[in-house]
């Protein structure tokens, strides 16, 4: 409840608590739902969206639901193996800093990849294309929907279940595509790599030409268009389990930060040997 700021919805969970009141909450991306024992459902929207939204979820679910039932993606659903990345560091020059820096920066990469693995028609490019970035991100994000279902008897929580989409698998191969791409390219100027996050890679300096070229042609011919974009102020540090980057990206002020695989890597090898 924590998550949504409509004090209606609030208020309305806490008068049926107090009225010792039967009922479900289910809690997802977008959306709260109370449902009341006879059924009625009552809907709370946490962040308003377009129509273009809505229509391109839609088209997405769609052309996945024929993927998955006739060109045989069914078997990827069962597979539990799939875990998504999004990012990686040189670890050896952690932290790093500079003026300026040289990114790579694919465009609509995960609609982008979806298409290329057959999940999308072009029809359903060609709209997505058309929409916001914001809108765009979401209707391809619902593949991974997460819903969390907390179950009241006479107004105490008695369960919590948690249903993820069907598709999550799918969400997952779109997800690692990207990353192997990325992964590639660091494999092209290794030496020259600091950092990427999902869509975007960070070299220290701009690559020579030679280098640029083989960047470009596999970008390419993985079926992705990309745009250098003007990157200042880098920093890349650790603190304790965390990696924290700031840069400035045109107008903008970013930061990002996520758990460093390295050293949890070296922290569990340190539990499971030497203590």
């Amino acid at each position: 409840m924590h998550n949504y700021y409509d004090k209606s919805a609030r208020h309305f969970v806490n008068a049926l608590k107090n009225a010792k009141e039967s009922f479900k909450i289910e809690v997802s991306n977008y959306t709260l739902n109370v449902v009341l024992e006879d059924g009625t459902k009552y809907k709370f929207i946490k962040e308003a969206k377009h129509q273009n939204f809505f229509i391109a979820m839609k088209k997405v679910e769609k052309d996945v639901t024929f993927a998955v039932n006739e060109l045989g993606f069914s078997d990827h659903l069962k597979d539990e193996s799939i875990k998504p990345k999004f990012y990686s560091s040189c670890y050896q020059i952690a932290p790093f800093s500079a003026k300026k820096i040289f990114n790579i920066d694919l465009n609509s990469a995960y609609p982008t990849a979806l298409f290329q693995l057959g999940l999308l028609s072009q029809e359903t490019m060609d709209y997505l294309m058309t929409i916001n970035k914001i809108d765009r991100l979401a209707a391809v994000g619902c593949l991974a929907k997460n819903k969390n279902i907390y179950t009241y008897q006479f107004g105490e929580l008695q369960e919590v279940d948690n249903e993820k989409s069907e598709f999550v698998n799918i969400w997952r191969l779109m997800v690692n595509l990207v990353d192997s791409l990325l992964q590639d390219l660091v494999a092209i100027d290794p030496d020259n790599f600091v950092f990427y996050w999902v869509d975007g890679i960070f070299f220290k300096e701009k690559p020579d030409f030679k280098t640029l070229e083989q960047m470009d042609y596999l970008i390419k011919e993985c079926g992705f268009a990309y745009k250098n974009e003007n990157i200042r102020n880098f920093e890349l540090r650790r603190v304790s389990d965390k990696i924290i980057v700031n840069f400035d990206k045109g107008s903008r002020k970013i930061e990002q930060c996520f758990t460093d695989p390295h050293f949890v890597g070296l922290r569990n090898y340190m539990t499971k040997y030497l203590m």
